[in-house]
């Protein structure tokens, strides 16, 4: 990783820098909090704080040059203590490629596997750095679970896709650790936010699109248009899309590149109108056909471009069916032979808080999901009733401060799916949590005793627990691999995982 950089080496790809305003630069940092001395300040215009309002702060701290955001068209030089000041138009949409030419574009010198999509886009990371490892490569991971090298400790950043920053600074540290595959998430608010702009994409997974973010996006249509733009506006090679969903059928349908282009899906030549007559013809394929669920896993067959075979997973459910179709997708299109693919797929070891089975003897199943959005939540419940059981138990909640157009809509899924529901806090942040609850039991009918309300989480896992029976299945869902609780501005450290695994063993 280069260590320093001259400003106008920096930024000749906009702008000349003046010889009075050159300087040698060490770091970069959008926040004072973490900015060190050498560094050049990033002071952009945000929908919660203006950087600018720091800029005397960050030259304080030893800032060696400020790059300010510009509502102007024009560039423009000034200083203060000494320190040149650039007021740099749209500065926020050109971050992610001055971080990019600071680090030296590691994205260029690895294979980067970008996943985009409502659901899937932890557990398809997180597969494909996994699908890599067992091929003997160094693999890296970005993403909710966390960042850092695949079999390693993960670090949190508290994000999904950090900032433009802090993704280039990433790459590059894993780049320089000898890593040479990443699977990386890419949520929407990234895309919309240009965080992910200068990174080269090897590959870029379309996985679906449900209701979810928007008191972000504020329709599914602006959802789906942030979604689009790794697809149709960033540099990638390849472009893998789930042919399954509507919106996934959209963008197959509009994309004119076919020799880019490769789909998968479930029995999709049987139901997509989009493909019949197609698939093979410009795009390459990945199909599964005949599939089987249990409660061991998945069987199904395979047909592709590049061979046919029978597919023996130890995962549960069709959602994680289709996210390692995407995974194979990407190992096919970068050489793996069929014949390996199908024996590594065959021993992916599970996604951390994804489906998460514990089974302790006479004591109920409990499956531990991050699923919090109404198609996850769905998905996560239809997949538990399909496997041998007496009664579905599904303790949930919803997060405050976010998205309530959804609530409801839980509210309703649960009520539909499960047999006994447990509506509990799930970071609540400052929101009143009663109010949260309102808004689910909103969607619901509430009337057949199948519904409790217990705000405090541990007390709800331990009430499904203490009365669910030997053959029940309790899915808790909503939080996942998380290790934190978020009530109102304290951060309390909380594990479903490990309560669970607590009660379980409690006589």
């Amino acid at each position: 990783m280069l260590k320093n950089r001259l400003l106008s080496q920096l930024l000749h790809a906009w702008i000349p820098v003046p010889a009075e305003c050159d300087c040698v630069i060490s770091g970069l940092s959008l926040n004072t909090q973490t900015l060190q001395s050498g560094d050049l300040f990033f002071a952009l215009i945000g929908s919660k704080v203006d950087g600018r309002d720091f800029i005397d702060k960050a030259i304080e701290l030893g800032a060696k040059a400020i790059l300010s955001e510009s509502e102007q068209d024009a560039f423009k030089f000034t200083f203060k203590e000494n320190i040149p000041i650039i007021s740099f138009p749209h500065l926020s949409r050109y971050c992610s490629d001055i971080a990019g030419e600071f680090y030296n574009h590691p994205s260029r010198k690895m294979k980067v596997i970008g996943v985009t999509g409502t659901n899937g886009k932890t557990s398809s990371a997180f597969y494909i750095a996994a699908a890599f490892h067992a091929l003997g490569k160094k693999t890296g991971l970005m993403g909710t679970i966390g960042c850092g090298i695949y079999g390693e400790n993960l670090q949190d950043t508290g994000l999904t896709t950090a900032d433009a920053i802090t993704v280039q600074k990433t790459l590059a540290a894993l780049y320089d650790t000898g890593v040479e595959v990443v699977g990386i998430e890419v949520s929407s608010h990234a895309l919309a936010q240009d965080r992910v702009r200068a990174v080269y994409f090897t590959a870029a997974i379309f996985t679906n699109l449900t209701h979810d973010h928007l008191d972000y996006h504020s329709t599914m249509e602006n959802y789906f248009s942030a979604k689009k733009v790794l697809f149709e506006q960033l540099s990638t090679e390849y472009v893998i899309i789930n042919a399954d969903d509507k919106y996934g059928q959209r963008l197959i349908e509009s994309f004119t590149d076919k020799k880019k282009l490769c789909v998968y899906g479930i029995e999709i030549n049987d139901s997509l109108s989009c493909l019949r007559g197609r698939v093979g013809v410009g795009e390459s394929f990945v199909i599964a056909t005949h599939p089987v669920f249990s409660a061991e896993g998945i069987g199904a067959e395979l047909h592709t471009s590049w061979g046919n075979g029978v597919c023996i997973l130890h995962q549960l459910g069709q959602f994680n069916l289709s996210n390692i179709l995407s995974v194979i997708c990407v190992m096919n299109l970068l050489g793996v032979s069929m014949e390996d693919i199908l024996k590594i797929v065959t021993d992916l070891p599970g996604v951390p808080g994804r489906m998460q089975r514990i089974k302790i003897k006479n004591k109920p199943v409990v499956v531990i999901d991050f699923a919090h959005t109404p198609d996850a939540l769905e998905k996560a419940l239809l997949t538990l009733k399909a496997i041998e059981h007496d009664k579905i138990w599904c303790v949930f909640g919803c997060g405050g401060a976010r998205d309530k157009a959804k609530r409801a809509v839980m509210g309703a899924v649960a009520e539909k799916f499960a047999d006994n529901i447990i509506i509990t806090d799930d970071n609540p942040r400052d929101e009143d949590p009663k109010s949260i609850v309102q808004d689910i039991l909103s969607g619901m009918k509430v009337g057949d005793g199948k519904v409790f309300v217990q705000h405090d989480r541990r007390l709800a896992i331990e009430y499904a627990i203490a009365h669910a029976g030997v053959k029940d299945i309790i899915l808790i869902a909503g939080k996942g691999h998380e290790t934190y609780q978020v009530i109102g501005k304290a951060i309390i450290y909380y594990s479903d995982l490990e309560t669970a695994e607590e009660l379980l063993n409690n006589d």
